[in-house]
């Protein structure tokens, strides 16, 4: 909200009076509206003065300098004031008529009440000849008093207003608050277990606590932890009145390495300000479960099955039932002879079949 300033300069008592008031309104509008003044005839007839339009700054605050001179202007008579703008390349007139008993003021208000008392067309008049100023509404409430230093201060409530479709600048609208809160795990409560490299879903229900809603561009984003495989962030996807709750879904993967894994969400605006509780995800990386070696039905034969003599050759056949990869045949032959066992390991792998051939001297085969 700007201030716009409006001084009166008395050239010839050394008087100066100023009037604060604020306004939304921009240079434009605001000399449209000063000549829609009705024409005040305070002070005395002795001396005619006219108020002449010196300068106009936009900027911010504006403010409107005038001069009060002596011009002898009589009744009847009118005035052309000029308006320069700075930082604009073209002037604009305003004719105001001059009327009364020989004393014509014609007061610059820059009045303010808000830019939709002066668009439904409120009549506002301010009476500037003395620091007692007034500021009158037809249906309004405010006015404007004037202290010691001759400013005026606002002392009365903020005037009704409707505000309407006519391009001017717009009202600032209500405000409203973002906040959410989590409701319960709808999918994967805390602790569940997962195999490494396991897909899942995730899906939080939380509520819109804010007096905003939550529209389709508002984005459910990872902050912190272990995003798991999931996104920087997602779109909502669906509008979220206030009180209202939602159901919030991500896809995620365990990671690979056993552990415990937690990582935290929330919400966030477009135009990237997060808000509310930061719900989260917890879950478990189980170590791989070992294979179990399956069970195999071995058939072994000796030929000949008969006992034979010393260096006599033993032939011996260990057939699996099954193809397994990885099966391995031991047959251990231990030697009797002399003062110490000699014991001898034949391995076979990854054969369904394994023969050996053993010879010598007191054999034991198992």
């Amino acid at each position: 909200m700007s201030t716009i300033t409006v001084t009166l300069d008395d050239q010839v008592n050394g008087e100066r009076i100023q009037v604060n008031l604020d306004s939304t309104l921009p240079v434009r509008q605001v000399l449209d509206a000063l000549a829609q003044l009705r024409q005040l005839s305070p002070g005395s007839a002795e001396r005619p003065r006219t108020y002449q339009l010196i300068r106009v700054y936009n900027g911010d605050p504006l403010r409107l300098d005038l001069s009060l001179a002596d011009q002898g202007v009589q009744p009847g008579e009118e005035l052309i004031l000029a308006e320069k703008r700075q930082g604009l390349d073209q002037q604009s007139m305003i004719l105001l008529g001059l009327a009364g008993l020989g004393i014509v003021a014609i007061v610059c208000v820059a009045a303010f009440l808000i830019a939709a008392l002066l668009r439904n067309g409120r009549e506002v008049a301010l009476v500037t000849e003395t620091p007692d100023l007034t500021l009158t509404l037809e249906a309004g409430t405010a006015t404007a008093t004037s202290d010691d230093s001759g400013t005026p201060q606002p002392t009365a409530d903020e005037a009704e207003s409707t505000p309407t479709d006519t391009g001017a600048v717009e009202e600032e609208g209500e405000t409203c608050t973002n906040d959410l809160a989590f409701v319960s795990d709808i999918t994967v409560p805390d602790g569940t277990e997962f195999a490494p490299g396991e897909s899942f879903t995730k899906t939080w229900r939380v509520q819109n606590t804010g007096t905003c809603e939550w529209t389709t561009n508002y984005l459910w984003i990872f902050i912190q932890g272990a995003q798991m495989g999931g996104p920087n962030g997602q779109l909502l996807g669906r509008s979220v009145p206030p009180g209202t709750q939602a159901d919030i879904s991500v896809n995620l993967r365990a990671p690979d390495d056993p552990g415990t894994y937690r990582g935290f969400w929330q919400m966030q605006t477009p135009e990237g300000s997060r808000f509310g509780g930061t719900p989260f995800v917890e879950i478990v990386v189980a170590p791989p479960t070992p294979t179990p070696f399956p069970q195999v039905d071995l058939s072994v034969s000796v030929d000949p099955e008969s006992t034979v003599g010393p260096y006599d050759i033993v032939t011996i056949t260990a057939t699996a039932e099954q193809e397994v990869p990885g099966l391995l045949i031991v047959v251990t032959e231990k030697k009797e002879s002399g003062d110490r066992p000699e014991i001898d390991r034949l391995l076979c792998e990854d054969v369904s079949e394994c023969v050996f051939d053993f010879g010598g001297t007191d054999n034991t085969y198992a």
